[in-house]
Protein backbone atom coordinates (compact mmCIF):
# COMPACT_ATOMS: atom_id res chain seq x y z
CA UNK A 1 0.00 0.00 0.00
CA UNK A 2 1.28 3.46 -0.94
CA UNK A 3 1.59 5.44 2.32
CA UNK A 4 1.53 8.83 0.56
CA UNK A 5 -1.42 8.00 -1.67
CA UNK A 6 -0.80 10.42 -4.53
CA UNK A 7 1.68 11.20 -7.27
CA UNK A 8 2.28 13.92 -9.84
CA UNK A 9 1.53 12.80 -13.39
CA UNK A 10 2.32 14.61 -16.62
CA UNK A 11 -0.52 14.71 -19.12
CA UNK A 12 -0.39 14.76 -22.89
CA UNK A 13 -2.30 17.16 -25.07
CA UNK A 14 -1.20 20.37 -23.37
CA UNK A 15 -3.47 20.27 -20.32
CA UNK A 16 -0.59 20.29 -17.83
CA UNK A 17 0.28 18.10 -14.87
CA UNK A 18 -2.11 16.66 -12.32
CA UNK A 19 -2.09 15.03 -8.92
CA UNK A 20 -3.41 11.46 -9.14
CA UNK A 21 -4.61 9.32 -6.22
CA UNK A 22 -2.75 6.01 -5.98
CA UNK A 23 -4.96 4.50 -3.29
CA UNK A 24 -8.38 4.94 -1.68
CA UNK A 25 -8.69 7.34 1.24
CA UNK A 26 -10.83 6.99 4.35
CA UNK A 27 -13.48 9.58 5.15
CA UNK A 28 -11.85 12.34 7.19
CA UNK A 29 -8.30 11.30 6.26
CA UNK A 30 -5.89 14.12 5.38
CA UNK A 31 -4.73 13.59 1.80
CA UNK A 32 -2.19 16.42 1.59
CA UNK A 33 -1.49 19.63 3.45
CA UNK A 34 -1.73 22.72 1.28
CA UNK A 35 0.52 25.75 1.28
CA UNK A 36 -1.20 29.10 0.89
CA UNK A 37 0.76 31.29 -1.50
CA UNK A 38 -1.37 34.43 -1.22
CA UNK A 39 -4.87 35.77 -0.73
CA UNK A 40 -6.91 36.85 -3.76
CA UNK A 41 -9.68 39.46 -3.78
CA UNK A 42 -12.38 37.11 -5.05
CA UNK A 43 -13.23 33.76 -6.56
CA UNK A 44 -11.79 32.68 -9.91
CA UNK A 45 -10.90 29.42 -11.66
CA UNK A 46 -7.67 29.00 -9.66
CA UNK A 47 -8.82 30.18 -6.23
CA UNK A 48 -9.81 28.06 -3.24
CA UNK A 49 -12.47 29.36 -0.87
CA UNK A 50 -11.24 29.16 2.74
CA UNK A 51 -14.11 31.00 4.44
CA UNK A 52 -17.40 32.57 3.49
CA UNK A 53 -15.68 35.70 2.16
CA UNK A 54 -12.00 34.75 1.59
CA UNK A 55 -10.18 33.05 -1.28
CA UNK A 56 -6.51 32.03 -1.66
CA UNK A 57 -4.06 30.66 -4.18
CA UNK A 58 -2.13 27.56 -3.24
CA UNK A 59 1.54 26.90 -3.90
CA UNK A 60 3.28 23.56 -4.36
CA UNK A 61 1.04 20.82 -5.75
CA UNK A 62 -2.15 22.62 -4.68
CA UNK A 63 -2.93 24.14 -8.09
CA UNK A 64 -2.71 20.71 -9.71
CA UNK A 65 -5.35 19.12 -7.45
CA UNK A 66 -8.94 18.91 -8.67
CA UNK A 67 -10.74 20.41 -5.69
CA UNK A 68 -14.05 20.98 -7.45
CA UNK A 69 -17.33 20.16 -5.74
CA UNK A 70 -18.08 18.15 -8.91
CA UNK A 71 -14.80 16.40 -9.80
Amino acid sequence: MDPVGYELRTTTGGKGDRVHATRCFDIGETVMVGVIERRVPGNDSHATQVSRTKWVRHGGLGPKVNHSCSP
